[in-house]
C-alpha cells in the first residue's frame, strides 16, 4: 500500500469511521493523538491475511517444492536490492 503525508488524515477517518482504528489523545499533549486497532480491525485483518495465504496457495498449488523454494529467494533478493536502492 503506498501512503503519502497528505493522504493519511483520510485513511485513518476511513478507518475510524468503519470501526477498524480508534483515535487515542492525550491530555498531557493535544497534537498527539495515536490510531490504535480496534478488535473489529484485528479481525479483519486475520481474515484477510487466512483469505490471502488460501489464495496464494491456490495460486501456486501447480509449483513443485523446488519451483517455490527458487520463487521465494529470488523474492527475497529482489526485495533486498530495492532495500538497498532506498538507502
Amino acid at each position: 500500500m503506498v501512503v503519502t503525508k497528505a493522504n493519511i488524515t483520510g485513511l485513518i477517518d476511513r478507518l475510524e469511521k468503519q470501526g477498524f482504528v480508534e483515535r487515542l489523545r492525550y491530555d498531557s499533549d493535544r497534537r498527539k493523538i495515536i490510531a490504535a486497532i480496534t478488535e473489529k480491525g484485528k479481525l479483519f485483518t486475520e481474515q484477510v491475511m487466512e483469505d490471502y495465504k488460501n489464495w496464494t496457495k491456490e495460486i501456486l498449488d501447480f509449483l513443485e517444492t523446488n519451483e517455490k523454494n527458487s520463487l521465494v529467494h529470488i523474492l527475497k533478493t529482489m526485495r533486498q536490492g530495492l532495500m538497498n536502492k532506498m538507502v
